[in-house]
Formats: structure tokens, sequence, C-alpha cells
């Protein structure tokens, strides 16, 4: 929130819509609709989703300053011995490359 206050041109991104628009409206409400904002609706899971957010940030803004990721899931509520590569590879995607 402070970089929005601060005048920063932001992306923001997540996979639920309705979470990204409450980002998005409170973001908005607390500058006043004062800042340049887009928000792009998908999982940073996968490797050309994350790479067209920073295109997306550098053709619409003509530059990125700061980047943060916050994405984390805790996966699946099992036991690692029970987990199945795919449950795992979920995790690491988003956790460690996201």
């Amino acid at each position: 929130m402070e970089f929005a206050k601060a005048s920063y041109k932001i992306v923001i991104n997540a996979r639920d819509n309705d979470e990204l628009n409450k980002a998005r409206n409170d973001i908005l409400s607390a500058t006043e609709n004062s800042v340049d904002l887009i928000s792009v609706p998908e999982d940073i899971s996968r490797e050309d989703i994350c790479e067209d957010l920073v295109d997306q940030s550098i053709n619409l803004f003509n530059r990125l300053d700061v980047m943060i990721s916050n994405a984390g899931i805790s996966g699946p509520e099992k036991s690692s011995a029970e987990m199945t590569s795919e449950d795992w590879d979920r995790v690491i995607d988003i956790n460690l490359k996201g």
C-alpha cells in the first residue's frame, strides 16, 4: 500500500479474481483513485505468466522498479510421504518459482 501511496505504478496479480478485485479496490480507495494500477488474474506457478507480468509492466509503464512476490501455499494436508510428485511440484512452483 505504501508504494501506491508514494505514486508508484502498480501491477497486482492473484489466481482468485475476487481477491484480486478486493486488493485493487483497497488500493484505489487508499489512494483516492490517484494511482496507475493494473490487475492481472493469472496463476504465477507458470513461468510464462511471470514473464508476461514483467512484460506488461514494462510495456505499460516503460520500466519496472520494484517487484514483490508474495505468493505461497502450504500444499495438500497430508504427510510428505503421502504427497505425489504433482503435489510437490505445485508447492515448489508457487513458493519458490512464482
